[in-house]
């Protein structure tokens, strides 16, 4: 058994374009994004560079196979394949390496599949069958679960995102459970009970295919928790929503997912901290003994009108203005938020909440910054303030 180094400069040609596509991603197509999406999203990309291609390929260079099987040998289109797929990993990998570290699972994830394509393209050279099925089940689900990643890491601030991330959830993990849950498995079954019977021994050591099935046991193990945990979210937020409606659907004033929703599970899920209508706070940056919200700037100014104590009514207010500013980090790059900004979003979402029927508070004033250009009348609080909207 000798390793080929024939293919190497395959891999060498394909690696370029993955780290191309990914530069493209992370410095133009995803520039505006923040900090923590951007590189995640351009991992995606590389991935459906990689996950249409791939799976193309990879069943025509089994269709055109004759002699396929679990223990024959690679042909040449088969081995490209691998060095497409290897190269995709390579660049993928580097980016965890820099950018998540400390993300062990996919790492791990990322090292143990270059073993098995290595070894199958370069120690071996044997085997591909098997590898390449199991590479078409994993990108059959590709393109749907980057594209859901994606709708995933913007949903919080783009309504669009929102609607996509619902839209793919369910078919997605429907396809997901049926490749991952069933035919992975199943596949699995019948390489295992070959490879047992010591009919590919003469070509793959034992040593090498042993190691391939406990990495694919791993992988899919994994993936089928990973996908029940999906489903179990998915449900959970169902359950939710036909109770609230179930709840306040006999109540005009009552938006379905409200902030006082919102305001009602938090003083829910802290109990000791709750009296009656107020929060007893501790400290300048949290409330209650779990650091619950409001807290940061917002809620130091909020308690520090209320003599260290909050009401239900700004918890309401804060919950929409922590989100706020949240949405809004990388337009204060350009536009900085001056020390009022954070009470002027407050006042002005008091008056929304007092207008759909929450308790008012009279005994707070609204403040504005004339230098602030978010706060001048014609800035983007100021507006706000004009026109009563939050």
């Amino acid at each position: 058994m000798e390793i080929s180094s024939k293919a190497i400069p395959d891999v060498l040609a394909f690696f370029p374009i993955f780290l191309v596509v990914y530069l493209i991603a992370y410095f133009h197509v995803f520039k505006n994004w923040n900090s923590k999406s951007r590189p995640e999203a351009s991992s995606c990309l590389i991935s459906l560079f990689h996950s249409t291609p791939a799976l193309v390929m990879a069943s025509l260079s089994l269709f055109s196979d004759k002699h396929r099987g679990f223990a024959s040998a690679n042909t040449p289109f088969q081995n490209m394949v691998l060095d497409y797929s290897i190269a995709y990993f390579v660049m993928d990998l580097i980016h965890y390496l820099i950018f998540y570290p400390d993300d062990v699972l996919f790492i791990g994830h990322h090292l143990a599949t270059l073993f098995v394509f290595l070894t199958c393209r370069y120690l071996v050279v044997h085997g591909a069958f098997a590898i390449l099925v199991l590479l078409i089940a994993a990108e059959v689900t590709s393109v749907f679960q980057n594209l859901w990643t994606l709708a995933n890491a913007r949903r919080s601030d783009v309504e669009f995102a929102a609607k996509v991330y619902a839209f793919l959830s369910p078919p997605f993990y429907t396809l997901y459970t049926i490749v991952r849950g069933f035919f992975g498995p199943y596949f699995v079954y019948r390489m295992g009970v070959f490879y047992l019977s010591g009919a590919a021994d003469s070509a793959i050591p034992r040593w090498v295919w042993a190691s391939w099935m406990v990495v694919v046991v791993v992988a899919i193990s994994v993936s089928i928790l990973w996908i029940s945990n999906l489903w179990i979210e998915l449900f959970q937020e169902g359950s939710g929503i036909i109770e609230r409606k179930m709840s306040y659907g006999n109540q005009p004033n009552r938006s379905l997912q409200g902030d006082e929703d919102v305001v009602s599970n938090l003083v829910a899920k802290h109990p000791d901290a709750n009296k009656g209508e107020r929060e007893v706070a501790q400290g300048h940056n949290n409330v209650g003994e779990n650091d619950t919200s409001p807290y940061g700037s917002i809620g130091w100014r909020l308690r520090s009108r209320r003599n260290g104590c909050l009401n239900l009514q700004y918890h309401i207010v804060c919950s929409r203005g922590k989100g706020y500013f949240t949405q809004r980090a990388e337009e204060a790059e350009h536009f900085p938020f001056c020390a009022v900004c954070p009470e002027a979003v407050v006042h002005i979402m008091l008056h929304s909440v007092g207008a759909r029927g929450s308790p008012s508070n009279g005994s707070v004033t609204p403040r504005h910054d004339s230098s602030c250009q978010r706060c001048t009348r014609d800035g983007e609080f100021g507006k706000m303030r004009e026109h009563k909207v939050d």
